[in-house]
């Protein structure tokens, strides 16, 4: 699946790759390595589609959309499930193509560009395919030097509290969705990105 997403030989892009992923979902698992010098020499997170995954969902979402259809006929049951499930289908094949989430990526960057105290990863569009996504490999660390990689969700959601007035705090949700083209309010900001996140309302 990797070789095909890139689309040329593993051993032409990394010059190591992890054995065995340091991050593990149903539909992807990320692994870390290093771009050949030719390539930048960067250490980068590769993720990677499970195989047949698009094709499981794809089956399991039809079978679902086919029940929709008969409970819908039963009386009294409401006739607007296919239309939900067909809505919901739309963003989840949405989320499985890395390509689109390559180009949020730098556009969220793009709108993240000089505000302090966020770095987005840079993606690299060349060796990413609707199946595959390489991207810059970014040690988080909190104030006290803590490697947050290495942390458990509790950790990391105390650093995001601790730290939220430095780096924009709930305004960055509203950024994130004015990125991938989403409208919303910001519900606060830290004042000093309110100017970039005000036009997302």
């Amino acid at each position: 699946m990797l070789e095909e997403g890139l689309q040329q030989p593993v051993d032409a892009v990394f010059d190591w790759l992890s054995e065995e992923p340091i991050a593990a979902a149903s539909l992807g698992q990320v692994y870390r390595g290093k771009l050949r010098d030719e390539l930048g020499g960067a250490e980068v997170a590769v993720k990677v589609q499970r195989p047949g995954s698009l094709e499981s969902a794809a089956l399991d979402i039809f079978v679902m959309r086919r029940s929709a259809v008969l409970f819908s006929q039963i009386p009294g049951m409401s006739d607007k499930w296919a239309s939900a499930l067909d809505d919901w289908a739309v963003r989840f094949f949405q989320e499985m193509d890395y390509e689109l989430e390559a180009h949020n990526t730098m556009t969220f960057k793009r709108h993240m560009a000089g505000l302090e105290g966020v770095r987005v990863a840079t993606v690299y569009p060349q060796l990413t395919s609707r199946r595959v996504i390489v991207t810059e490999w970014i040690e988080v660390r909190a104030a006290h030097g803590r490697d947050l990689g290495h942390g458990g969700n509790e950790d990391l959601a105390a650093w995001c509290w601790g730290e939220r007035d430095s780096v924009g705090g709930a305004c960055v949700l509203a950024c994130v969705r004015r990125a991938s083209g989403w409208r919303t309010a910001a519900l606060r900001t830290c004042g000093r990105c309110a100017p970039r996140c005000s036009t997302a309302t």
